[in-house]
């Protein structure tokens, strides 16, 4: 369930404790909640940090869930279908292991310690915006360039008839609705 990722790990490791305390082994190796660092910028320019999930909704667990010849391990399938917030397996009745090459690859993105947080909201070339703060605010514009390293962005916003390159704060502008109405 998303919203329920964190509670479900713990849960599934209590369990699994549990279980290996009293002998019972579920064949499970390891246990993947893929997040990242953002930094969000709020009014005033205040920066906060925090994780975001890379996939809602889904924790990936490397277990023995098939044996030798193939067929499903009963109590390794209802050790984890019957854990409460769990509602599924990608592929349903019967679940569709990912490849090596996709679970690293969602490794590699989980690993970029060291790396500076990547804003929660990423603006691109072309990009329409809507100032919210500052002088230009309730102004329209179009993203020219992006600084993501320093927040900042340049856009161009139509003033007196002449289009004008202004620099913003990312806490100053947010992406403007589209409209979608087909």
């Amino acid at each position: 369930m998303s919203g329920q990722e964190n509670r479900v790990l713990k849960s599934i490791e209590h369990r699994r404790k549990t279980d290996l305390a009293q002998g019972i082994d579920h064949g499970i190796q390891d246990i993947l909640l893929p997040s990242q660092v953002v930094e969000e910028h709020r009014q005033g320019g205040v920066k906060t940090r925090r994780d975001q999930k890379l996939y809602p909704g889904y924790i990936f667990i490397q277990m023995d869930l098939f044996d030798a010849a193939g067929v499903m391990i009963s109590d390794n399938w209802h050790f984890i279908n019957q854990t409460p917030g769990v509602i599924g397996f990608i592929g349903g009745d019967a679940p569709v292991p990912i490849s090596v090459k996709e679970i690293e690859e969602i490794k590699a993105q989980v690993s970029g310690e060291g790396e500076k947080p990547r804003p929660k909201v990423l603006f691109n070339p072309g990009d329409l915006i809507i100032f919210r703060n500052g002088p230009f605010e309730n102004c329209e514009g179009a993203v020219e360039s992006v600084d993501v390293d320093h927040s900042r962005l340049k856009a161009s916003v139509s003033m007196f008839g002449r289009s004008t390159i202004v620099e913003a704060e990312f806490w100053q502008v947010e992406q403007a609705p589209t409209d979608d109405k087909n």
